[in-house]
């Protein structure tokens, strides 16, 4: 039994102001916090990651500032917070996809997956889309646990086999 899509527009009815408890609200600030600086160190790791990757330097300051902007475009979307899509940047990137159209371009996808009836996981070969990744996290092993061991010293290789 498949169930019917359900439309954008009914995320916004989640949201009803009167159920919330507001004395408890100074309560979360601290886990609030904590997220911000989670995110934000996650966000740096994911910056200078990709940069070893690429081997040249990224614009931490302008990287961090568009994760921010966007994390806040997402959170009065009724969104989640989130960082760099690590794979799918480093697989545009060894394809040799240089432009922000590429970015755009998975923007409007996105955007016409949320607003679209379509349900696209029943329409979608899954197959495919598995097997993308595992090619990806394949590559990604072997590149982080073959081509590496040359290049480490056998005790941080050790850390790294381990971890």
């Amino acid at each position: 039994e498949e169930m019917p899509p359900v439309p954008v527009t009914d995320l916004f009815r989640l949201i009803d102001f009167s159920l919330v408890h507001w004395r408890l609200v100074s309560k979360c600030v601290a886990t609030w916090v904590g997220m911000v600086f989670v995110v934000s160190f996650a966000s740096c790791l994911d910056v200078a990651a990709i940069s070893m990757d690429m081997g040249e330097a990224l614009d931490t300051n302008k990287e961090l500032a568009t994760v921010g902007v966007c994390n806040f475009m997402s959170g009065c979307t009724i969104g989640f917070t989130g960082s760099y899509i690590f794979s799918q940047t480093i697989f545009t990137y060894r394809t040799g996809c240089r432009s922000k159209w590429v970015g755009i371009f998975i923007m409007i996808m996105f955007v016409s997956v949320v607003v679209s009836k379509v349900n696209f996981l029943s329409v979608l070969p899954l197959f495919f889309l598995g097997a993308t990744l595992i090619f990806i996290g394949y590559d990604l092993l072997y590149e982080w646990l073959w081509e590496v061991r040359e290049k480490l010293l056998l005790t941080e290789y050790l850390v790294l086999v381990a971890t």
